[in-house]
């Protein structure tokens, strides 16, 4: 399979949050996480990136799916 090139990629990976922001709208806080497994498949089919966003609730948290 041939590897893509993606202009902007954006990858929520957790809904952890340690704040209780009332104009949040990430909704009810929860301890999910993606898994490294998905994490691996996505970046896997891509030969480069041009834009990363990673988001969540607070990506902070997960340190080490940031460095995955």
């Amino acid at each position: 399979m041939s590897k893509i090139y993606v202009e902007n990629l954006a990858m929520i990976i957790t809904d952890r949050c340690n704040l209780d922001c009332a104009h949040c709208l990430r909704g009810c806080k929860r301890s999910l996480d993606m898994s490294d497994e998905v994490i691996e498949a996505t970046l896997g089919q891509v030969r480069s990136i041009g834009n990363l966003a990673i988001n969540g609730g607070e990506p902070m948290l997960v340190l080490d799916k940031i460095e995955k």
